[in-house]
């Protein structure tokens, strides 16, 4: 029972560390600037053989927009680094390391775009997504 309680309270307080993070500060989109070691937030891992790691996030979202006659509907990817999953020992910190993690991100950025350009070849010209409300009509 002591250890379960112990478990317990590090598995809280890991979750309010985490909530902690401010999730805006830990996204940096590839269109916005090219990573430099400030970007890597995270704390390094203490066995990893690795002297850095890059953290990403590779998705899809469905996004809408109203328009006059109703409401536009697609599939958006996106990608990002994550700051706070991404960490370099101070040794790792070199600009050929740099450039190798900067060229990851590049990889990412064209494999979200690839998946754009599938989607859409999948779900046809984004007019077919057009769902058209019907205008409400008193009676």
């Amino acid at each position: 029972m002591k250890y379960i309680l112990i478990a317990l309270n590090i598995l809280i307080i890991n979750i309010y560390n985490y909530a902690q993070v401010d999730t805006a500060s830990s996204i940096l989109y590839w269109s916005e600037n090219p990573i430099t070691w400030d970007d890597f937030k995270g704390a390094p891992s203490r066995t990893s053989p690795n002297n850095s790691e890059f953290g990403y996030v590779i998705g899809y979202r469905n996004s809408e927009t109203e328009i006059e006659d109703g409401t536009v509907t697609w599939i958006e990817t996106y990608c990002y680094m994550d700051r706070y999953s991404s960490w370099a020992k101070s040794l790792g910190k070199s600009k050929t390391a740099l450039l190798y993690h900067q060229t990851q991100f590049d990889l990412v950025e064209l494999y979200s775009r690839k998946l754009q350009t599938e989607i859409n070849l999948l779900t046809g010209d984004r007019l077919s997504l057009i769902h058209i409300s019907e205008p409400t009509r008193p009676y």
